[in-house]
C-alpha cells in the first residue's frame, strides 16, 4: 500500500492534545520520535498550528485551507484531525501516559476503529506509540 496521506498525533490518557490553543504536553522522547519519523516529509497543519511548526529544519510545512486535503502528514490541529481521520491512509498515534492539565482540545480515538490493522512500534516508560493502516 502507498501511503498518501497519513497523521500523528500524540494524546494523554484521555485522548487530550492541548490546553488554551498549546500542546499540553512536553515529551521528549515523543518529540524525538516525530522528529525521527517526519524528517524529509510534507506537514500540513491549521492556521494555529502553522507558527509553532512553520520553521521546522528537514520538513516542508503547509498551512491548510478549508477543504483542501492535499498528500502528505497531517500535524494538527484538532480541527485538522477532525476533518481527515476518513480519509488517511494511516495514523501513528503516541498514546502517552500523562494527563494534561485543563485539556480543551481532544483527539477521538474512537475514530481509530475505522482503520483495518494496527502495530505497536514503541512500547515505552512514557507512552505507546501505535500504527493503524487502512486496508
Amino acid at each position: 500500500m502507498i501511503i498518501q496521506r497519513e497523521l500523528i498525533v500524540a494524546v494523554d490518557v484521555n485522548g487530550a492534545i492541548g490546553s488554551s490553543g498549546e500542546l499540553g504536553f512536553s515529551c521528549k522522547e515523543d518529540m524525538a520520535w516525530f522528529k525521527w519519523y517526519t524528517m524529509g516529509k510534507t506537514l500540513l497543519c491549521g492556521k494555529n498550528t502553522y507558527p509553532d511548526i512553520a520553521n521546522l529544519p528537514g520538513r516542508t510545512v503547509k498551512q491548510l485551507s478549508r477543504d483542501e486535503y492535499p498528500e502528505g502528514c497531517y500535524v494538527g490541529g484538532g480541527q485538522v484531525y477532525q476533518s481527515v481521520i476518513g480519509i488517511v491512509d494511516r495514523a501513528v498515534v503516541t498514546f502517552l501516559n500523562t494527563e494534561i492539565e485543563n485539556p480543551d482540545t481532544f483527539f477521538n480515538v474512537r475514530e481509530l476503529t475505522q482503520f483495518g490493522r494496527s502495530m505497536t512500534v514503541r512500547d515505552e516508560s512514557w507512552g505507546r506509540v501505535v500504527i493503524y493502516e487502512r486496508y
